[in-house]
């Protein structure tokens, strides 16, 4: 890599760091914690940290709610990502989340920006235009400002495109794919990871429709890429399948949008928080980014048309212009959702990992990926236009004043309505409260306190997770002991206590007995005092030492850990050996594509 492209990069990241500073800045204006469902996410990212910080353990058991409840196989935990261990652990979880969005929305706009300039062969003008429209779109505005913490893995999305393009070239590069891929999931990115598997899987069929040439490298890319994104995933693919084929959650819907409609959520400024006629609320459903990108992008893909059909048009460009086309038409029918039984959505939701995604009109944010590359595309043509006329030198100027007017109008006009959305960090700060002795509260105000539980080192019965888990009716709430002896003439509790994944009692039994503890029960949890059995659900082991005082403790271990953690430390082996591979390095024919 030359300097002089490295300085290119750098100043690409300056940019994007100033443009998504911007656009983000509402969050670190304040202390305080997150909106709407940032509660949750703060909530997981506390349990994390107690985990870690406070017991020395691994957070794989979150004891702070439902009752108690499994992390391992929770597909939106993000207490095992390495962006967690960098931002959560040294920043703590107020900060430490905002840093979190900042470095996607950095990511984003870097690769966003870059991905035009090589892959689509946009100005830099044009590929800046890209990446504003993209990441400061209404979608990453609201749900960033609602705390879909695990969509922010959306903006890697260009990111991974590059890696794969670059797989084509290179083979070693189809272990940076399975990296993004593998990072995704461990974001908790449950929806991330399903669409960009169907815009891979859509980018290698056009491109081998356009370019067949290219159909034995793209075969090669995809198996490769899957079979280590499987093993270097397996960490996190196979807990979350034991999860969802045991508590499976299927949610099909039958939502539906008319173009109109999607039209109305590109544009609105402002919005009833109720969509009429829709069963979610308008942030499912907020997409702004305005008047000029959406007339613009109309004229891009009318500029694609004609370089598919034109005689002159290189293969190369070509096979781009269709691509957009195509992507655009594709995540347009996905985001219209149900509106015929023959839209992709219905037929999607056919598969079986794809019944449990719902709100087909999360596909907008790819419908607006293409849009804004297509709005790009049309700035170029209008100053070629204006470049061409036969005018004098100082009228030619236009050509570079018009679109850099239009840039700095519609970033404006994007940043105008959406930092307004993302002004919403107005919650308590979490991680401050002094933790007492652990029992589930009553009396309270779940929605408002339960990111503070983990700290607090409290829980409580009521849930927010999106996976059905088995739960006890039988918990007891307030303080006390959080064991009980059943039967109770049968022995005493004298002292009790827990870590994130042990529970233990003190106690005093004249006979055999049960020692119940206040929480859920789950398959992983073993005792060395006894066989560990549910009782209504709830932990509880069985005693059988007739007499005496003794500690019975329980702990918590998945059985699929050491095996699966195993499967991904192979395949992260299996990446460093390919890319320290030592075949040639294939260069694709790029002609005249531009850099950074």
């Amino acid at each position: 890599m030359t300097r002089e492209r490295v300085v290119r990069g750098l100043g690409v990241l300056v940019v994007a760091l100033i443009a998504m500073g911007a656009l983000w800045s509402p969050a670190f204006l304040t202390g305080a914690s997150g909106w709407g469902d940032w509660q949750w996410f703060h909530h997981m990212w506390e349990a994390g940290r107690v985990a870690y910080v406070r017991w020395g353990e691994l957070p794989l058991w979150n004891p702070h709610h439902c009752g108690g409840v499994p992390l391992w196989g929770n597909p939106q935990a993000q207490v095992y990502s390495p962006t967690y261990l960098i931002f959560a652990l040294p920043f703590g979880t107020n900060l430490g989340h905002k840093l979190f969005v900042l470095f996607h929305a950095v990511v984003g706009f870097a690769s966003m920006y870059t991905f035009a300039r090589r892959e689509v062969s946009l100005t830099r003008i044009a590929s800046l235009l890209a990446a504003i429209a993209w990441c400061a779109s209404g979608f990453f505005a609201w749900h960033g400002a609602g705390g879909h913490a695990t969509f922010l893995a959306f903006y890697y999305a260009p990111a991974l495109l590059l890696a794969w393009r670059a797989a084509e070239r290179d083979l070693r590069w189809c272990g940076v794919v399975a990296a993004w891929m593998v990072l995704i999931v461990l974001e908790g990115g449950h929806y991330p990871f399903p669409y960009f598997v169907l815009l891979l899987a859509f980018d290698a069929l056009v491109r081998a429709f356009a370019l067949p040439r290219l159909v034995p490298r793209l075969a090669a890319v995809a198996a490769l890429s899957g079979a280590l994104t499987g093993l270097l995933g397996a960490a996190r693919f196979l807990p979350i399948l034991f999860a969802l084929r045991a508590n499976p959650h299927p949610v099909p819907d039958p939502d539906w949008l008319s173009p109109s409609e999607i039209l109305e959520m590109l544009t609105a400024r402002t919005h009833d928080y109720r969509f009429a006629g829709h069963g979610w609320v308008w942030p499912e459903y907020g997409a702004y980014v305005g008047w000029a990108i959406v007339v613009l992008s109309a004229l891009g893909l009318a500029a694609a048309f004609a370089s598919i059909t034109a005689s002159r048009t290189s293969a190369r460009s070509r096979a781009t212009m269709l691509w957009l086309v195509l992507g655009l038409v594709l995540f347009f029918l996905f985001t219209q959702g149900s509106a015929t039984p023959h839209h992709p959505w219905p037929l999607l939701q056919e598969l079986p990992f794809y019944r449990s995604i719902h709100v087909p009109s999360r596909f907008r944010v790819l419908l607006i990926f293409f849009m804004a590359l297509l709005a790009g595309v049309a700035l170029d043509r209008i100053a070629q236009a204006i470049a061409s006329l036969p005018v004098r030198a100082d009228v030619r100027a236009l050509s570079w004043a018009i679109p850099w007017t239009l840039v700095l109008a519609i970033t404006i006009d994007l940043y105008v309505i959406n930092v307004g959305i993302i002004d919403r960090w107005n919650e308590e700060p979490v991680g401050v409260r002094a933790p007492v002795d652990h029992h589930l509260v009553r009396g309270r105000s779940y929605l408002d306190e339960y990111a503070n539980y983990p700290s607090e080192n409290v829980g409580t019965i009521e849930c927010y997770d999106p996976v059905p888990w088995p739960r006890s009716t039988r918990l007891w709430l307030g303080e006390g002991p959080q064991a009980r002896i059943v039967p109770e003439e049968a022995g005493r509790v004298i002292a009790w206590g827990r870590t994130s994944l042990t529970v233990w009692a003190d106690i005093e039994l004249d006979e055999p007995a049960l020692v119940v503890f206040n929480q859920n029960h789950a398959d992983d949890w073993t005792s060395a005092q006894g066989q560990v059995i549910s009782d209504d659900v709830r932990l509880a082991v069985d005693v059988q030492q007739p007499r005496g005082r003794m500690r019975v403790e329980a702990r918590y271990f998945p059985r699929d850990l050491p095996y699966t953690v195993g499967l991904s430390l192979t395949g992260a082996i299996a990446c460093v050996v390919l890319a320290l591979a030592p075949w040639r390095r294939r260069r694709a024919r790029q002609a005249g594509a531009p850099t950074v």
